[in-house]
C-alpha cells in the first residue's frame, strides 16, 4: 500500500526512502521477479563457467541498453508516418516525468512496461543460452540490475543526500539532464557511458534548455493552441453580440 507522500522532495532520509520505494507497485514487482529468479537458480544447482558469462553479460549490457533506451525510445519525438501518429505511451510517460520530476509515480517504471518486457527479456535469455541454468542466471542478474536502476533513479529525485562519490555523480548528472539540457546525460547506473557516447559535456559550456522540462515544447504548443481557440471563440461571441 502506497504512503501519502506524492512529492519526492519530501523524502529526506534513507529509511524513509526505502519505505516509500517499496510501497509502490513497480519496485515490489521488480523485487519479486529478481527474488523468484534467484530462488529458481538456487534450486538448479551450483554455478558453472556459463553462469559467470551470463551474469557478466547482463551487467555489461544493462548500462548500454539503458542509455540507448533513454535517448532513442523515451525521448522519441511524436510524429506522423503515413497518417499514423507515432507516440508510444512510455514516451508520453517520460515527457510527464520531465514536466513533473518530483512526482514519485512518474519517476517509477510504469507497471505495464514491466509486464510487457518480462516475457521479452526471458525469451532473449533463453535464445542466448538455451533452456539452461545460465539463462536463469542471466535473467536473475538482469532483474537485479533493473531493480538497482529503479532504486537509483528514485533516490536521486528525493532530497536524500548521497553518501558516496558514485551516488553524487549519478545525482549530479541526472539533475543536469532534467534541469540543464535534455539532450545530454542519458546514462544512469554507469555515468561513464555518457563519456563513451559523448553526451557528458562540461556543464558550464551548455546553455540551459527551454525545453528541458517540456520535451519538444509540446506543452507550450498545446497551451498556445488552446489560447488561440479561446481567442477565436471570444471573437465569434463578440461579433454575434454586435450583430
Amino acid at each position: 500500500m502506497t504512503t501519502d507522500v506524492k512529492n519526492a522532495s519530501d523524502v529526506r532520509t534513507h529509511r524513509q526512502a526505502i519505505r516509500e520505494f517499496f510501497s509502490h507497485k513497480s519496485p515490489k514487482a521488480l523485487a519479486k521477479i529478481a527474488a523468484t529468479s534467484w530462488a529458481a537458480r538456487l534450486v538448479l544447482g551450483p554455478p558453472g563457467p556459463r553462469d559467470l558469462i551470463a551474469a557478466a553479460a547482463a551487467i555489461a549490457v544493462w548500462p548500454v541498453q539503458e542509455w540507448v533506451a533513454h535517448k532513442y525510445l523515451l525521448h522519441i519525438e511524436p510524429r506522423e508516418i503515413a497518417g499514423i501518429r507515432i507516440d508510444p505511451d512510455f514516451a508520453k510517460a517520460h515527457r510527464n516525468h520531465h514536466a513533473e520530476p518530483r512526482d514519485i509515480e512518474l519517476t517509477l517504471l510504469p507497471p505495464y512496461v514491466i509486464r510487457g518486457s518480462l516475457p521479452v527479456v526471458a525469451g532473449l535469455w533463453l535464445l542466448a543460452f538455451g533452456p539452461s541454468r545460465a539463462a536463469v542466471t542471466g535473467m536473475a542478474t538482469y532483474s537485479t540490475m533493473t531493480l538497482f536502476y529503479e532504486w537509483t533513479h528514485f533516490i536521486v529525485h528525493t532530497n536524500v543526500k548521497p553518501v558516496t562519490a558514485y551516488g553524487e555523480r549519478v545525482r549530479r548528472n541526472h539533475r543536469l539532464h532534467h534541469f540543464r539540457h535534455e539532450n545530454y546525460w542519458f546514462a544512469f547506473t554507469l555515468p561513464l557511458i555518457d563519456r563513451l557516447f559523448r553526451t557528458d559535456p562540461d556543464p558550464e559550456t551548455i546553455t540551459r534548455s527551454r525545453t528541458a522540462m517540456d520535451l519538444y515544447g509540446l506543452r507550450e504548443q498545446a497551451a498556445a493552441g488552446t489560447e488561440g481557440r479561446d481567442a477565436g471563440e471570444r471573437d465569434v461571441v463578440l461579433a454575434a453580440s454586435k450583430a
